[in-house]
């Protein structure tokens, strides 16, 4: 990984290396170009490679950067939780740095080497940018045809299961009622990026949408059942979510048991908790054996 970019190779690189050296900093979440407040092309660091997070980060950028002023010389907008740095280009056209923290080094350094470098040649600059983005959309192909060979592979290997007899409607509430419950201790932010970090990259899973107010949508027909190998990937998903809560939270079963979440929702994600018999099935893994 590329931790720092010295000045004296700037000159050499084109704009696609560039680029991908900036994205390769810490906390550099994805780079922009954008052309009269309107996103041109987007390119996101290696991290981000999932479809869901890159259209999360391309919708709560496009929002942030509607109310522009007409010119600057640079520009810092808050994006969601996170900063955008904006450098023009030209008369119509920026640059946009976004990044998990309001980072001084990258904004008035790194930022400024960026937007000189992209400057020398907008043409290459732009061609460079949608060759950039191929790259990206290729390998996000890639890594969801590879998620569908999983997903294939778990339905090979579990030809038994038993059917949970449960409809996408009662997981989405029992989602949305563990949602809550988890917001109230760790916060909006932590729980979106916890829910977003943690869901297996099963392509159908994606139909689960998570807002910023940590609410859960299916998009998906909320009556149809749900197939043992689909409630697998709940599971799954749900489990690598506590796992990741519970290094904060350390006596979050007790804390979901106290909060009123039944039964019948605990089990729509194989959640047990401190006293719940029902639940004692040797098939019901606790997700909290961490």
């Amino acid at each position: 990984m590329v931790k720092t970019l010295k000045v004296d190779k700037l000159n050499t690189m084109s704009a696609a290396e560039l680029v991908s050296a900036f994205l390769n900093l810490p906390k550099v979440l994805g780079v922009a170009l954008v052309k009269q407040h309107r996103i041109h092309s987007l390119v996101v660091s290696p991290q981000n490679y999932k479809t869901a997070d890159q259209q999360k980060l391309l919708h709560v950028t496009q929002k942030a950067l509607t109310d522009l002023p007409s010119s600057f010389d640079a520009l810092e907008v808050l994006v969601g939780n996170n900063y955008a740095y904006l450098y023009p280009l030209s008369d119509d056209l920026c640059v946009c740095a976004i990044t998990e923290n309001n980072n001084l080094i990258i904004k008035s350094i790194v930022g400024r080497r960026l937007q000189k470098s992209l400057q020398q040649n907008l043409e290459a600059t732009k061609s460079d940018f949608r060759a950039l983005q191929r790259q990206q959309t290729e390998r996000t192909k890639i890594n969801a045809n590879a998620a569908d060979a999983s997903l294939t592979k778990l339905q090979i290997a579990s030809p038994e299961l038993p059917e949970p007899n449960l409809t996408f409607a009662e997981v989405n509430l029992a989602l949305n009622r563990l949602s809550e419950t988890v917001c109230e201790f760790l916060g909006p932010k932590l729980t979106v990026n916890f829910w977003l970090s943690s869901r297996p990259d099963y392509g159908w899973l994606r139909q689960f949408e998570v807002s910023e107010t940590t609410h859960l949508t299916f998009m998906g027909d909320e009556k149809m059942a749900v197939s043992a190998v689909q409630h697998l990937c709940i599971r799954e998903w749900t489990r690598n979510f506590m796992k990741q809560c519970s290094h904060i939270v350390h006596d979050l079963p007790s804390r979901i048991e106290n909060s009123g979440m039944d039964v019948r929702q605990r089990k729509a994600l194989s959640i047990r908790t401190l006293s719940t018999e029902d639940l004692s099935s040797s098939e019901d893994e606790s997700l909290f054996n961490l």
